[in-house]
C-alpha cells in the first residue's frame, strides 16, 4: 500500500458527503440515547437527573459536539479517499473497523481506568461503532 498525498486526498473529499456523514450522526445518536433505546438507562449510569439536562447549555453542546463530528466525518472522508475506498459497503467496513478500532477501544481503556461499567461502555462503545459504521458508509456512497 502507498502512503497517500494528503493534499490530493483533501482536495478531492466530497464536503457534502462530509456534511451528510455529521448530520446522520446526530440522527443516529438521536436514536441511540433516546429514552425508549438506551437514553434512560444511560442517564441513570451517568448519574444525569432529566432536570440537570434540562438546565445544560443544549444549543451550546449540540454546536461542540456538531463542530467535532464534522472534523471526525472529514478526516475519515480524507482517509477514505487516500485509501481509494469509494463503495457503500466498502465504507461501512472502514467505518466499523476504524470505530472498533480507534473509537470505541479507546472509551474501553478510558472506562477502565475511571472504573465505569461495562454495561455504559456497551451502550457508549456500541454507539461509536454504529456512528463511524453510517459515516464510512455514508462518505462511501458520495
Amino acid at each position: 500500500m502507498e502512503v497517500f498525498e494528503y493534499g490530493l486526498a483533501a482536495e478531492q473529499v466530497n464536503l457534502l458527503a462530509v456534511f451528510s456523514a455529521a448530520v446522520a450522526s446526530f440522527v443516529v445518536g438521536g436514536f441511540w440515547y433516546h429514552e425508549k433505546a438506551f437514553g434512560a438507562r444511560w442517564q441513570k449510569l451517568v448519574k444525569l437527573s432529566k432536570k440537570d439536562i434540562q438546565k445544560a447549555n443544549m444549543t451550546g453542546i449540540f454546536s461542540a459536539a456538531f463542530a467535532l463530528t464534522f472534523v471526525q466525518a472529514l478526516l475519515m472522508a480524507i482517509v477514505m479517499v487516500g485509501l481509494d475506498i469509494f463503495a457503500a459497503m466498502d465504507g461501512l467496513l472502514f467505518g466499523a473497523l476504524t470505530g472498533a478500532a480507534f473509537g470505541s477501544a479507546t472509551i474501553g481503556v478510558q472506562y477502565l481506568y475511571a472504573q465505569r461499567t461495562l454495561e455504559q461502555f456497551a451502550i457508549d462503545g456500541g454507539y461509536v461503532l454504529a456512528n463511524f459504521a453510517i459515516m464510512g458508509l455514508i462518505i462511501g456512497l458520495w
